[in-house]
C-alpha cells in the first residue's frame, strides 16, 4: 500500500498525450510535474518519484534520464509509454524500467505505480535507515568529519567542531552553508583552501598538519580532504580533522631524547677515543724506556692496535649516524698511520685506495681495522727489506648481496712458493685468519707472486 501522494515526472513531446497522462495520474491521487530536461536541476530530481515519458522525448533525453536515475539516491523509477511493441526489450536493455504500451487504462498506470512507489518507499526507508546509522557513526567520531562542495562551503557536519575549537560559537548545525573563511582562522581558511584547490586538480587524498593557536593552548590539527567522485568529476570533497597534539608531543619527546642519547653516544666514543690515546701515550713512553729493538717493535704493534680501534671511534664520533661508519675512508686514515709509522729513511713505500664509499657498523670495523692494520704493517716490515720503492694497494668494492670485498696487494717480494697461510708461524697472520673467518664470518684467500695479494669477502649485517 502506498503511504502517500508523490510527483510523478512526466516528458512528452506532445501537448495532448501530455495533458491526458497529467488527467490519469491526478486521478490516481498523485501530483503530476512536467519536466524540462533542459532546465532541470539536481535539487529538483529528489522530489519526483518515478519519470514517465514518451518515445520520442525518450530517445533525445534517455542517456540523460538513465544517468540521473543512477545518481539518484533512492530508487526513481523511469518509464516509456509506447506505441510500438516490438521495441520493449530495447528500451529496457537501455537502461528504463519498465515500458507502457500504448494505449493503456487507469488501472494498467495504477498497478505500474503501485509496483514502482512500493519500491521506492522500501528504498527510502533502508535509506533513511543507512542514514540514521551512518550519522551516529559519524557523531560517535572523535574527529570532526564535514563535506565541502567545490567552492569551498559547507554542506555537512558533525557535532565536534566545538571540541576542536572550545570558544566557538559553530557547531554542526550554523556551519552549513557558510564558506570556510567564515569558520576558521584565516590562516588556517588560507591553507585549507589550498589543500581544497590541490583535491580538485589532483583528484587524490591531501593531508597537511597545522599548529593552531586559537585556543587557549596551542594545539596540532590534522586535515585530510579527499574527492568526492561522480564519474570521472569531483562533485564534492570529504574532510576529517583529528587532533594529532599527544602524537606530536610524544614525538617531540622522542625527538628530544634521541638528540640527549646522541650526545651521550657521542661523548662515549670521544671518551673511548681519547683514552685509548692515554694508553697509546704511555705505550709509547714506556717503548721509549727499552733499548731492545725487538721488544721496541712489539711495543709499537700494540700501539697501531689500539690506534686502529681508536679511529673507529674518532670516525663515529665525527659521522651523523653514529653506528657507521666510511669504510674508505676509514682504510685512508689507517694507511696515513701506518705510513707515518713505517715510511722512514730513505725507504719510500706509496699507498693507495681505491674503490666506493660503503658504510659499515662499528661491529664490522673494529675486527677490519685491526685485520687491515697486521696485513699493511706485515707488508711495510717484510715485503720491501731489499727495495727503497714500492707500493701498497687496498681495493674496497660492495659485490651483490650486501658482501664486501677487500683486496690487498703488494708488489714486495712476497712468500715462499707453497706458503700456507693457515699453518704459518706468524701470530700476525694467524690473528689475520681468526679475525675474518670468526669475527667476520668471512673468507680469506692468498696468492703470491711478483708480491703478495690478499683477497678477503664478508658480509655487514
Amino acid at each position: 500500500m502506498i503511504l502517500h501522494s508523490h510527483n510523478i515526472g512526466l516528458i512528452f513531446s506532445g501537448k495532448g498525450d501530455l495533458r491526458l497522462m497529467e488527467e490519469f495520474v491526478r486521478s490516481l491521487g498523485h501530483c503530476s510535474r512536467a519536466l524540462d530536461i533542459n532546465d532541470i536541476t539536481l535539487p529538483d530530481w529528489k522530489e519526483i518519484s518515478i519519470i514517465i515519458t514518451d518515445e520520442e522525448s525518450g530517445w533525445r533525453h534517455g542517456e540523460t534520464l538513465v544517468r540521473i536515475k543512477k545518481c539518484s539516491d533512492v530508487f526513481t523509477a523511469l518509464l516509456v509509454a509506447v506505441r510500438k511493441k516490438n521495441a520493449i526489450s530495447r528500451w529496457l536493455e537501455f537502461g528504463f524500467d519498465d515500458v507502457l504500451p500504448m494505449p493503456f487504462t487507469k488501472a494498467e498506470l495504477r498497478a505500474r505505480l503501485t509496483t514502482f512507489l512500493r519500491i521506492r518507499e522500501q528504498s527510502y526507508e533502508l535509506k533513511e535507515r543507512s542514514d540514521a546509522m551512518l550519522k551516529a557513526l559519524v557523531e560517535s567520531s572523535s574527529d570532526h568529519i564535514f563535506m565541502l562542495d567545490r567552492d569551498g562551503t559547507f554542506v555537512t557536519s558533525n557535532n565536534k567542531m566545538t571540541s576542536f575549537f572550545p570558544d566557538s560559537y559553530h557547531n554542526a548545525d550554523n556551519v552549513v552553508g557558510r564558506p570556510l573563511h567564515e569558520i576558521y582562522p584565516p590562516d588556517l581558511a588560507s591553507a585549507l583552501e589550498s589543500m581544497l584547490k590541490e583535491v580538485l586538480i589532483s583528484k587524490k587524498p591531501v593531508t597537511r598538519e597545522y599548529a593552531v593557536a586559537e585556543t587557549a593552548y596551542a594545539t596540532w590539527h590534522q586535515y585530510t580532504l579527499y574527492p568526492i567522485l561522480l564519474g570521472a568529476e569531483v562533485t564534492a570533497v570529504g574532510g576529517i580533522c583529528r587532533d594529532v597534539t599527544p602524537l606530536k608531543e610524544a614525538q617531540e619527546r622522542a625527538y628530544s631524547s634521541l638528540k640527549e642519547k646522541d650526545a651521550l653516544l657521542r661523548e662515549l666514543y670521544h671518551r673511548t677515543k681519547n683514552n685509548m690515546q692515554v694508553i697509546i701515550g704511555m705505550l709509547y713512553l714506556q717503548r721509549q724506556a727499552v733499548s731492545d729493538e725487538s721488544v721496541s717493535n712489539v711495543f709499537r704493534e700494540v700501539e697501531n692496535k689500539i690506534a686502529a680501534m681508536a679511529l673507529v671511534h674518532q670516525r663515529l664520533y665525527q659521522t651523523k649516524d653514529l653506528s657507521r661508519i666510511d669504510l674508505k675512508e676509514y682504510v685512508g686514515d689507517l694507511l696515513s698511520l701506518l705510513v707515518r709509522t713505517y715510511n722512514k729513511g730513505i725507504q719510500s713505500i706509496s699507498t693507495e685506495v681505491e674503490g666506493e664509499s660503503i658504510l659499515i657498523s662499528i661491529e664490522t670495523a673494529i675486527p677490519c681495522g685491526l685485520l687491515l692494520n697486521e696485513l699493511i704493517s706485515n707488508a711495510f716490515k717484510h715485503a720491501f727489506r731489499e727495495r727503497q720503492k714500492g707500493v701498497i694497494k687496498i681495493g674496497i668494492l660492495k659485490l651483490e648481496k650486501g658482501i664486501i670485498e677487500i683486496i690487498v696487494t703488494d708488489d714486495g717480494a712476497g712468500f715462499p712458493e707453497g706458503f700456507d697461510l693457515r699453518r704459518s708461524c706468524s701470530s700476525g697472520l694467524q690473528t689475520v685468519v681468526s679475525l675474518v673467518e670468526h669475527q667476520l664470518q668471512g673468507t680469506i684467500e692468498m696468492s703470491s707472486g711478483a708480491g703478495s695479494r690478499f683477497r678477503i669477502t664478508f658480509r655487514d649485517e
